[in-house]
């Protein structure tokens, strides 16, 4: 993963993204350009609450002042943790004796926080906060006012307002370690730490559970309903509790059928492409997103995914037209979404973006294709020949590249590139980071990891597993063997008009696109001591058991 999770739900002409906060964090090193350029498109930003103005409260002492002391609202074991946490974090357990329970809990984390260096202006909250008011965002409160927050703890039911100050006690024992991993997970977009505390909350703390978190949740979705109605982006922060387990706002929000998508982690631009290109598209039950590097089975997987789709191995247009090439720059987007948008049923979407420049919706289903990285650099580098440039640039702009030297040249210095997989997707980097991404993701239900040379060595088996993934168990057995032989390479080649990607009319040879659709070039084309270079290189660049599995 490349950053905390973002989450968007869409009707056409508006959007909300859904942000789930962390605390404990030492920088704002997390922020990356999908957060950006959602804060700056929206027209307005929810958060919870306005802690300057809770803080700064006349109101507050009134709040905060109980009406008998705390010794009475705890029994004397709570009473005695309570005390021992205290100390702990260097407060005076005197000074809490006339205190609401809300109150300790809150001055007890705020203690520990502060004791362990936490920065409160670091916290997600106050830095994508801090985004808005650059922007010039209007800001709106879930709970409206300060008087509106501080009157939600009052009405707090007094089991419940124990049980927070135990719950609240509990973690701050355990000190600043897990807060920490906590906020290390959540920056690297791993919910898991969040989604075990959420499970912990509902089980051993029910009424808190609901109070804290699953009335609140529900109680966004008519605001979300709301913001829906109107035209633009909205921006909603929350803390990241709220977007995890079963009564998470994201699943409240499916419930309510508008099931939010990943909004994406990074944006990612090049002369032919703009991954911007995917951001509010509206996708399908059962969609199916093929996401490859170049040249490594991007058609050959697009075609398959659409033999079983249609289960007919004739299918009702050309390949281009049926699956498009969204990021694509040398067509109008407007217009590949409305040939989308025409097809009934599911659709095969073609993307040359990682699948952290994407929206993930949970409608869909990811296909990621996957190569030995050498073998596609040797059809990379074989395919520029067969590319009108100029074409190419009359759609797009980009310049053509300089005249190739002989491969056995250029592929030494394309091992040898240190480039940013951002900026540069089709370079060892690039394939490398697109493919670590799609792996660190590849036990969810809805990403499908498929390999060429596994396709090579069984084409039926491999498009039996990809159907079964894709829920397409229902493909007609009298028509598999017509679909599997429709997806062999001589079939391929000979239907070449139907099936090359060719936008625009950019190939010089349609049927020179499938060149030779085997293993093992890459190690041919160069000296044993470069494909050592290859190996050393990608070893800092991926883990070990992707390239086991790549390097087959």
């Amino acid at each position: 993963m490349s950053g905390p999770r973002l989450w968007v739900v869409a009707r056409p002409g508006s959007r909300v993204f859904l942000f789930g906060g962390a605390v404990g964090l030492r920088d704002g090193g997390w922020v990356g350009d999908g957060l950006r350029a959602a804060v700056g498109s929206s027209r307005v930003l929810w958060r919870e609450a306005d802690r300057a103005s809770v803080s700064a409260s006349p109101r507050l002492a009134r709040y905060a002042l109980a009406a008998e002391p705390l010794a009475r609202r705890l029994d004397e074991r709570q009473l005695a943790r309570v005390h021992e946490v205290a100390r702990g974090v260097g407060i005076d357990p005197a000074t809490l004796a006339d205190l609401r329970p809300w109150v300790v809990g809150q001055l007890l984390d705020g203690a520990m926080r502060s004791q362990a260096g936490h920065d409160p202006a670091q916290d997600a909250d106050e830095v994508v906060a801090g985004l808005a008011a650059a922007a010039g965002l209007p800001v709106r409160y879930e709970q409206g006012d300060a008087e509106a927050t501080l009157s939600s703890f009052d009405r707090l039911e007094p089991d419940v307002e124990v049980d927070y100050l135990m719950w609240t006690a509990a973690r701050v024992a355990a000190g600043p370690d897990p807060v920490e991993r906590h906020a290390a997970a959540w920056a690297q977009g791993d919910l898991s730490v969040a989604e075990a505390e959420e499970r912990a909350l509902r089980r051993d703390h029910p009424a808190l559970h609901r109070w804290l978190l699953v009335e609140r949740n529900r109680a966004w979705v008519p605001r979300i309903e709301a913001l829906l109605s109107e035209p633009g982006d909205a921006f909603v922060l929350v803390g990241d509790l709220h977007l995890v387990g079963e009564d998470g706002v994201p699943a409240c929000l499916a419930a309510a059928g508008l099931p939010p998508a990943e909004s994406p982690a990074r944006r990612y631009r090049s002369p032919d492409e703009d991954s911007a290109r995917w951001w509010g598209v509206t996708l399908r039950p059962g969609d199916v997103v093929v996401s490859t590097r170049s040249k490594h089975g991007t058609t050959w997987v697009q075609h398959i995914c659409a033999l079983l789709v249609h289960g007919t191995p004739d299918l009702p247009a050309p390949l281009a037209d049926l699956s498009p090439w969204l990021d694509w720059r040398g067509e109008p987007r407007d217009a590949v979404v409305a040939r989308l948008d025409a097809q009934p049923g599911r659709r095969v979407i073609k993307t040359h973006t990682p699948l952290d420049g994407l929206p993930l919706d949970p409608r869909a289903h990811y296909v990621v294709a996957a190569r030995h990285p050498l073998d596609a650099a040797v059809s990379l580098y074989h395919q520029g020949a067969n590319l009108d440039r100029a074409r190419i640039r009359e759609l797009t702009g980009a310049r053509p590249p300089p005249e190739r030297p002989p491969i056995a040249e250029w592929l030494t210095g394309w091992i040898a590139a240190d480039l940013d997989p951002a900026e540069a997707l089709d370079s060892l980097p690039g394939v490398l980071h697109h493919l670590a991404d799609a792996w660190a993701r590849r036990d969810r239900p809805d990403v499908t990891l498929v390999h060429y040379a596994d396709l090579l060595a069984d084409r039926e088996r491999e498009m039996r597993r990809l159907a079964a993934r894709l829920g397409l168990d229902g493909v007609d057995p009298g028509v598999w063997p017509a679909l599997v032989e429709a997806a062999g390479f001589a079939s391929m080649r000979a239907a070449a008009d139907r099936l090359a990607p060719d936008p625009g009319g950019i190939l010089r040879d349609r049927a020179a696109f499938f060149r030779r659709g085997g293993s093992g070039a890459g190690a041919e084309a160069l000296p044993a001591a470069a494909v050592a270079r290859y190996q050393a290189g990608a070893a800092e660049l991926a883990p070990p058991d992707l390239l086991a599995w790549l390097h087959r």
